[in-house]
């Protein structure tokens, strides 16, 4: 690291040695002499330079030198920091659920969510091997409602959740218009291929 003031001097130099201090202590020596407008130089072994006509100046600086100490507060506020987000993090928890011990609100709506994903799959699995089949139809029909008007569950990739929603409106399309057998099959197909692996 550059330092502020560079001292270059090496006849006159007057040498304080500091390798059995710690660097606490040794950047609070730099702090103190930059602020002093000292020239100074860090020697290998951690040996300080600094100019002779300074030397009475650096004595005293150094006299009263103090490794850094965070402020006698900082660690209340830091604890007192951590309380608040227990604290929060219990106000949370209160809020989604209540007393009772019921499931908070985005949990069981997360259970839904990946429920219906795999209703979607066992729906399009019948209907790619029984294009007809009303029960699968309509099974179809209620999870795909679920996965449009649900948020996209934890742990559940967006792009995926988009693609799943968009095959089952196409699929439930085709059903209602009574497609062709051979188009229900290729989008009961494309539906179960993108879920198979998440389900």
């Amino acid at each position: 690291m550059a330092q502020t003031n560079p001292f270059y001097g090496v006849y006159d130099a007057i040498e304080y040695e500091f390798d059995d201090m710690s660097p606490a202590e040794r950047a609070a020596a730099t702090d103190l002499l930059v602020a002093a407008g000292v020239s100074y130089r860090w020697d290998p072994g951690f040996r300080l330079q600094v100019p002779s006509e300074h030397e009475q100046q650096t004595d005293a600086l150094l006299a009263d030198l103090r490794p850094y100490e965070p402020p006698a507060d900082e660690g209340a506020e830091a604890r007192a920091v951590a309380s608040a987000g227990d604290d929060a993090r219990g106000d949370i928890d209160t809020e989604r659920g209540d007393e009772q011990g019921q499931e908070p609100a985005e949990w069981a709506s997360d259970e839904a969510s990946v429920h219906a994903m795999a209703s979607l799959f066992d729906a399009a699995d019948r209907l790619r091997h029984d294009p007809e089949n009303e029960t699968a139809a309509a099974e179809l029909a209620d999870a795909t409602a679920v996965v449009a008007s649900a948020s996209v569950p934890f742990a559940v990739n967006p792009v995926l959740w988009r693609t799943v929603g968009d095959l089952a409106r196409q699929l439930s399309d085709l059903l209602e218009a009574k497609a062709d057998a051979g188009d229900i099959f290729a989008g009961a197909d494309a539906l179960r291929a993108v879920l198979r692996d998440h389900v």
